[in-house]
């Protein structure tokens, strides 16, 4: 256990039921338990055990587990009196003393990541570490009012960022989530590590064509090669139809008669086949809009 000076003012040896819950992407957490009372083993005695006592919100708590080390800030204590006296230490990763700090009406157009997090992060004790380069390259606009913490938070959501935080030096890092962490080539199946799977299929959520619209009703009819306002896919129902390099069936749809099946997948070759004649003109016709709009307003 740490003061606010990061200077070690107790050893918690005496700790049980230490569990961490590690969270992608956000704030980890801790939880601990101290027996209320404790036996010396000079004498045996039972006594209180002082720690409990200097165990304060907002006191650090420092977690080592081989070479790893994070930092915990307590934010609650739990006192329970029954066969076996105890008090659990609830703790959140250091970051969470971010939702301490807030900031209003942080208005920035045309930022890119680094831009927004320098900006919110002034005089905080806090600094950026690692940000990806493809987040420095995009740039948004970003309105925000609140705590330090949620903004970091919108900050990953605006940019698809994934928050990886650096307890021990106070950074907050910005990865790309497809790219963060190592494969070691881990397999399982089932009776090797894993003792159930679960697939649920819920037909309220799916969709095989799907309408879109825009602001003041506008739609995709003038990029679309069908000409229609809406994309659709039947796969789904066409598994496991198949067909050979002579156009014979060798296996059929558990829901489609093979006709229907046939008669879809030679649209979709016929769609695909004219989507480049398609694209030709509709670039041209972008870039005249382009240029009429400029010489307007000029």
């Amino acid at each position: 256990m740490l003061d606010k000076k990061r200077t070690t003012i107790a050893r918690l040896s005496e700790a049980y039921k230490v569990k961490r819950t590690v969270s992608r992407g956000n704030i980890n957490e801790l939880e601990l338990t101290l027996p209320l009372f404790v036996t010396k083993h000079l004498n045996m005695r039972r006594v209180k055990n002082e720690h409990i006592d200097m165990v304060k919100e907002r006191f650090l708590i420092r977690f080592e587990h081989g070479e790893e080390t994070e930092y915990y800030v307590v934010y609650k204590k739990n006192k329970v009196m029954d066969d076996s006296d105890y008090v659990t230490i609830s703790c959140y990763g250091l970051g969470y003393q971010l939702s301490n700090q807030s900031v209003k009406d942080y208005n920035a157009i045309s930022y890119s990541l680094s831009q927004i997090g320098n900006d919110l992060l002034q005089n905080t004790g806090w600094r950026l570490g690692y940000v990806d380069a493809q987040f420095d390259l995009k740039y948004r606009s970003f309105e925000f009012s609140g705590s330090i913490l949620a903004g970091m938070n919108q900050i990953a959501e605006t940019f698809t960022a994934l928050i990886i935080w650096d307890t021990v030096n106070r950074t907050i890092n910005f990865y790309d989530p497809e790219l963060y962490g190592l494969n070691k080539g881990f397999k399982t199946k089932m009776g090797k590590l894993m003792k159930s799977v679960q697939q649920e299929l819920n037909l309220d959520e799916m969709c095989t064509r799907l309408k879109l619209f825009g602001k003041d009703g506008m739609s995709i009819q003038a990029v679309n090669p069908t000409g229609s306002n809406y994309i659709e896919d039947f796969s789904y129902f066409m598994y496991p139809f198949e067909q050979d390099v002579q156009g014979n069936v060798i296996r059929h749809s558990y829901y489609m008669e093979d006709d229907l099946c046939i008669a879809l997948n030679r649209y979709k070759k016929l769609v695909q086949s004219n989507t480049p004649t398609f694209s030709s003109p509709l670039l041209s016709s972008l870039l005249f809009s382009s240029l009429l709009f400029s010489s307007r307003s000029a």
